[in-house]
């Protein structure tokens, strides 16, 4: 079998372990290629939609409204608007994902994020920093929505959602990882930016170091829902394959990721709750301040523009 990503030959089967609780300790095969290091899926399961939970992320944040849920969101406004200023120490104990490049969004500008959820993030932006259009698309919505703040919701996936509107910004915030056709999906997102706009794709990554010291047992991996771990190096061939040229790079650790493994390998239920998430994050601080510094840790995200040439 070949590299979806890169064409190598050169591949290996690995096996990975879900800690999702409806599919609890399941075992899927991936492909790892030895060349551009990106994981893929063997065979995707027909029925692969049963298996988002009614507590998948992208759907739960804006029904629960937990203490974890409120923190979080703070972080991300700080992120987007430097406010408040809880969310700077939230941010510096808990820096995982990066919303910086969102600083940019003024009155006029258009925003397109695929794989909304229920839009909290568009949200957001409206409060924080205005912006114009603030459209999203995810196809596991019920129906099309316009929310009280204007931000605009369509039941649609990238190949199916055809407008006139062009974007300065674009970004997918853990949804790439889910699309089966990677590079068909980043191809459909040249015709929605504008010239000088920007593509920003936030994702689980896979490196040799994190595989050999923790495995199947990264909390991240999330298999079956996730389709591919990519590597810096995987990504980079892909956008350049499709038109993009990469400008920026930033990758973290999470701060559960060694709770994570250890409840995970003594197969213990993972814990995730506000204190233990806080405690975990200061005992660890300097090992994965470190790791953020050598751009090695699980989450990644990668800002681009439209090749010129």
């Amino acid at each position: 079998m070949r590299c979806q990503i890169c064409g190598a030959t050169n591949v290996e089967e690995k096996e990975l372990m879900s800690f999702r609780q409806n599919i609890y300790r399941s075992k899927w095969k991936y492909l790892a290629c030895k060349d551009c290091g990106c994981f893929q899926i063997r065979d995707i399961p027909e029925n692969i939609a049963d298996f988002y939970d009614q507590d998948y992320e992208s759907f739960a944040q804006e029904r629960k409204g937990t203490l974890k849920d409120k923190l979080f969101l703070m972080k991300r406004s700080y992120e987007i608007s430097e406010k408040p200023r809880i969310g700077k120490l939230i941010n510096i104990l808990y820096p995982y994902g990066d919303y910086t490049f969102l600083r940019n969004v003024k009155r006029d500008t258009d925003v397109l994020d695929i794989g909304c959820g229920y839009g909290l993030l568009l949200s957001q932006i409206r409060k924080t920093s205005g912006g114009r259009h603030l459209d999203g698309i995810d196809p596991f919505m019920n129906e099309d929505r316009v929310k009280d703040d204007g931000v605009r919701l369509y039941k649609s996936d990238i190949f199916e959602y055809y407008t006139e509107q062009k974007y300065d910004i674009i970004m997918m915030n853990h949804s790439f990882e889910h699309m089966e056709f990677q590079e068909a999906v980043l191809t459909e997102t040249k015709r929605l930016l504008k010239p000088d706009g920007i593509l920003s794709i936030e994702i689980p990554m896979m490196n040799d170091e994190l595989w050999e010291q923790y495995g199947t047992y990264i909390d991240s991996l999330d298999p079956p829902l996730h389709l591919y771990l990519h590597t810096e190096k995987s990504m980079q061939i892909l956008l350049e394959r499709s038109g993009y040229k990469l400008i920026d790079y930033k990758c973290n650790v999470s701060p559960v990721l060694d709770d994570f493994a250890e409840h995970a390998r003594s197969g213990k239920a993972v814990k995730r709750g506000v204190i233990r998430t806080i405690g975990v994050s200061i005992k660890k601080y300097r090992e994965r301040k470190n790791m953020n510094c050598r751009n090695i840790g699980n989450i990644g995200r990668f800002i681009c523009k439209l090749r010129q040439d």
